[in-house]
């Protein structure tokens, strides 16, 4: 026989287990949200050295599956990387920058492909870039990675001229002499105080020290600048920019 202290203390634990049950009946737990899709990773990654900087370009990758939307990008950068042992090691990259889509000021962008400036580089350095895109939740993509072994860059151009006439403006610079390797151009165009491009004006680089822009309004002003483009190393190398010459707008 149970004792009836005992059989009270069994009643009473079977009547609170009772009413904990009858308490939770409909009540469900927190709702654990699935988990958000990443945005798709950069793709086409590239690197060029334009200077004393180097320019990363870009594209934002394919939106038409069921990632993400891109909201923005996150850059970071290993310096010196063929002395790393662990190129994943979150701890040997510097995050340079976040930017975003529609509100930043340091991102260029050209139909789909984008472009920013790192002017923090020390020529003969050799990096490794990884670009990040997050979603508007923060969610980061995979990276797209590149790797440059920035260089002394050739000799920036001198005496850059600039006149409106015909309806186009004529420019006109210094030749570069240098004692090896082919010497090129790039011009580089600007409208008002907006900052230069890094997308040139002419998709190759021009071969004589002169060009005539056809594509300027009359009604606006206009900056440019030229650099000098190289090959070296099997890639091509773009000088320091000159100096700027001024264009206004035609007076009526």
């Amino acid at each position: 026989m149970i004792p009836d202290r005992m059989n009270r203390y069994l009643l009473f634990v079977l009547m609170a287990l009772l009413a904990f049950t009858a308490s939770g009946c409909g009540k469900k737990g927190p709702v654990r949200p699935l988990e958000a899709p990443e945005p798709p990773s950069p793709a086409a990654l590239e690197a060029e050295q334009l200077g004393e900087s180097v320019v990363l370009f870009w594209q934002i990758g394919d939106e038409s599956g069921d990632g993400a939307e891109t909201q923005g990008f996150r850059i970071e950068r290993m310096t010196n990387y063929a002395d790393s042992d662990c190129l994943d090691c979150d701890e040997q990259w510097r995050t340079l920058a976040q930017v975003d889509l529609d509100y930043s000021r340091v991102l260029f962008r050209r139909e789909n492909q984008l472009a920013w400036f790192d002017t923090t580089i020390i020529p003969g350095t050799a990096y490794r870039y990884r670009v990040f895109a997050y979603e508007r939740t923060g969610i980061d993509s995979a990276p797209a990675s590149v790797t440059l072994n920035t260089i002394v860059p050739p000799p920036t151009p001198t005496g850059l001229q600039a006149q409106r006439r015909d309806g186009a403006v004529s420019l006109r610079w210094e030749a570069v002499d240098q004692p090896s390797g082919t010497l090129r151009y790039l011009l580089y165009r600007r409208s008002a105080d907006a900052p230069f491009p890094p997308f040139p004006l002419t998709t190759e680089p021009l071969a004589e020290p002169r060009f005539k822009d056809t594509t300027a309004d009359e009604n606006r002003t206009y900056g440019y600048t030229v650099r000098t483009v190289s090959e070296q190393e099997g890639r091509r190398v773009q000088s320091v920019r000159s100096s700027e010459v001024r264009i206004p707008e035609r007076t009526k």
